[in-house]
């Protein structure tokens, strides 16, 4: 269930979906060798939800990194500043 904003330190409620931005992520499927037949199968999708507030989707974006975690990162270049100090993180991870 969706309570806040997914950007961990933005304090902003999620009331609606009329406002910000719903993320739905493909956590991936993981692939694993299956020890009695040898094969190599594939675990179900694992779909996340996440929401970014109105101030926070405007500058960042919910995606799975490399070792398949939920992450919020900053759509803006490293060296541009925003204008409000709970928005300008580059890398976050995602619990949910």
């Amino acid at each position: 269930m969706l309570t806040k904003c997914a950007n961990p330190i933005c304090p902003k409620e999620f009331r609606s979906l009329r406002s910000g931005r719903l993320f739905v992520i493909d956590a991936g499927t993981e692939q694993f060798t299956d020890d009695a037949t040898a094969r190599v199968k594939r675990r179900p999708r694992k779909l996340e939800y996440a929401w970014l507030c109105d101030k926070c989707c405007k500058t960042m974006k919910v995606t799975v990194d490399a070792k398949h975690r939920v992450v919020v990162i900053s759509t803006v270049n490293a060296g541009a500043t925003s204008e409000e100090g709970p928005h300008r993180m580059s890398k976050l991870h995602f619990q949910p």
